[in-house]
């Protein structure tokens, strides 16, 4: 993970995939905090072709200054990760993988006031072995950066 926040993660853009994320709002810390869990089924569907699923607790902090003219989020959350196959690129560039993996996600969300239930997202995808916990010989795994919209209900 220290790769991604200092941009020197390992992106290969012949590996691309689709997400369906599903959120909802477990609590209210203050008016600035909040605790979400979130269900994710991905399809890998250019340089692999597996399904991914992954399951996390999220914190999102959803008060910035600017907010009157762009209304902004950001969240990090923590979770597992399970595919339904080795992971091609994982195991290309770690030389190792599992199935069952940890997971890690840091996201912005930007939208217009006028429209709030809409927004446009960019999401730091992370699966990890973290550097160990998930088999001995696994200690990375793979980074994504992902763009998306996002629709509250």
């Amino acid at each position: 993970m220290s790769d991604v926040l200092t941009f020197q993660a390992d992106y290969d853009s012949d590996y691309k995939f689709w997400v369906l994320a599903v959120a909802r709002k477990l609590k209210t810390v203050n008016p600035k905090l909040t605790i979400e869990i979130e269900g994710q089924l991905a399809k890998h569907t250019t340089g692999q072709d597996h399904w991914e699923i992954n399951g996390l607790f999220a914190a999102r902090w959803l008060r910035f200054p600017w907010d009157a003219f762009v209304d902004t989020t950001a969240a990090a959350g923590v979770g597992l990760s399970y595919a339904t196959e080795l992971p091609p690129f994982e195991v290309e560039t770690e030389g190792a993988s599992e199935k069952l993996l940890g997971y890690m996600m840091f996201e912005l969300t930007f939208g217009p006031p006028s429209i709030p239930q809409w927004d446009l997202v960019t999401r730091i995808h992370h699966r990890s072995g973290a550097e160990g916990l998930f088999g001995s010989d696994v200690k990375g795994a793979s980074n994504s950066i992902t763009l998306g919209l996002k629709h509250r209900f």
